[in-house]
């Protein structure tokens, strides 16, 4: 019997499967200090970071295949923190937020080796209205700001990854396609207005398929609907 592991780190959707292929990440969460409830983390201000600084939390899980002795290793979201104390080489961060939805982990606590990526997050109501991939014009000072987001980081980036999210009240397919042309304007955009190269940028779109709240209530389904520029680190 053979068995294969795959690792993978870019978002790729293959099916209704999504994995994630790319460089090693090289920033985590080295100690957690359940004490003063704060993870501290192997990135700061040389880096780019400022107190505030959202990032996301990652964690390598192995999937099983239906078909084969397959295994893959793929990357779940566990969760949203900020800086509240930032070094030059680290950062001293809280729980912003965890997913209520989506993929289970086995752990829902946050870990020491949990991979992190600094991310800028914008409702999508304040960039499109309902079903159009126009951007709005009263969105764009926020996208201006995630430009010089972007250009902080500049020292380790590798990939600016567009990441669009919808919540369920719309057909699966037709989501999809939205999230994607809506990812490829902002990419459009920020290329334009803040003089970044086009191969800089890695534009998402995940429809309704990595919800972090439930689609079941307005709030909820207001939470599911975000862009989400995430710097991958080289």
């Amino acid at each position: 019997m053979i068995r294969f592991t795959f690792r993978v780190l870019f978002p790729v959707l293959i099916g209704s499967l999504v994995l994630v292929c790319g460089p090693a990440q090289g920033f985590e969460v080295v100690k957690v200090n359940a004490a003063t409830r704060t993870l501290q983390l192997n990135i700061g201000k040389k880096e780019g970071v400022l107190m505030g600084t959202l990032f996301n939390v990652y964690r390598k899980e192995e999937i099983g295949s239906d078909f084969g002795n397959f295994t893959f290793t793929t990357r779940v979201f566990v969760g949203r923190i900020f800086a509240v104390k930032v070094g030059l080489k680290g950062t001293s961060a809280r729980i912003r937020e965890v997913p209520s939805t989506g993929h289970k982990v086995k752990n829902k606590a946050i870990l020491s080796g949990d991979e992190i990526e600094p991310v800028f997050v914008i409702p999508a109501d304040d960039l499109f209205s309902p079903g159009e991939a126009m951007l709005r014009p009263e969105g764009l000072k926020k996208l201006n700001r995630a430009v010089g987001f972007i250009k902080r980081f500049k020292s380790i980036l590798f990939k600016v990854r567009i990441e669009v999210h919808t919540d369920k009240s719309g057909p699966k397919k037709a989501d999809m396609a939205l999230s994607k042309e809506q990812a490829q304007g902002i990419r459009d955009y920020l290329v334009d207005t803040g003089n970044i190269k086009k191969h800089a940028f890695l534009p998402v779109g995940y429809g309704y398929e990595k919800p972090i709240a439930s689609n079941d209530a307005p709030e909820g389904r207001r939470t599911n609907r975000r862009v989400e520029i995430v710097i991958e680190a080289e």
